[in-house]
């Protein structure tokens, strides 16, 4: 779970060179700090995709 912006950031660098599948929840903190980030990363080689959960938006703020 992603709690701040340095966290989340730290999170997806380790699930990179981890083996298998990471899941990072509470994305938000990293959409802040850093635009498009996942797209930036896959240009560099990184296997990397955002799942919407259902019920939430792309923003993983919880829908009203």
């Amino acid at each position: 779970m992603a709690t701040d912006l340095r966290a989340s950031a730290s999170l997806v660098l380790a699930g990179l060179v981890a083996d298998g599948t990471t899941e990072i929840d509470r994305i938000y903190h990293i959409d802040r700090g850093y635009e498009r980030i996942e797209e930036k990363l896959v240009q560099l080689g990184a296997e990397i995709k955002r799942i919407v959960a259902k019920g939430r938006r792309s923003s993983d703020k919880p829908v009203s």
